[in-house]
């Protein structure tokens, strides 16, 4: 069997306690190779045929990251351009040009505090995955067409 270079699938993230931290019931299309998932779980992703459903227990380290107190930035008020509320998220770019996600986690009339960790940086998570089968969900997806779901 060849390894597909893409695959949709659905998941749910809980924390190690089983509450719910994010549901995605509309299949969405990870390409392999490219890091838009951790590699832990792109390998298992590999492995798994349309149809099957899976749970994935990961270390913070494998899932989204320690959390690092670097990414918190003291930024001065007057700099940002559109300060908003605690929980709202900024996008800035970086010195290669990259967009930096950054929520605000405390905000006076001076300071304005950012954390450019992933929510969920720093915890162990369970995902529970189930990859679809492409020709079953690819209408109204960006590729438009069934084949490029799930290439083998």
């Amino acid at each position: 069997m060849t390894t597909p270079t893409q695959i949709f699938f659905t998941y749910e993230i809980k924390d190690t306690q089983g509450t719910v931290l994010e549901s995605v019931q509309q299949p969405v299309l990870v390409r392999l190779g490219t890091g838009q998932v951790s590699p832990f779980l792109e390998e298992h992703l590999k492995k798994q045929k349309p149809g099957e459903k899976s749970t994935v227990n990961l270390k913070a380290a494998e899932a989204f990251g320690e959390y690092n107190e670097a990414l918190i930035f003291k930024v001065p008020i007057e700099k940002i351009p559109s300060p908003g509320n605690l929980g709202d998220v900024l996008t800035s770019k970086n010195q290669q040009g990259e967009d930096l996600h950054l929520r605000i986690i405390d905000k006076d009339e001076q300071v304005c505090t950012l954390d450019g960790n992933h929510p969920f940086a720093g915890q162990d998570l369970v995902f529970d995955i189930t990859v679809v089968d492409p020709k079953v969900t690819a209408k109204g997806l960006d590729s438009g067409e069934p084949s490029e779901g799930f290439e083998v």
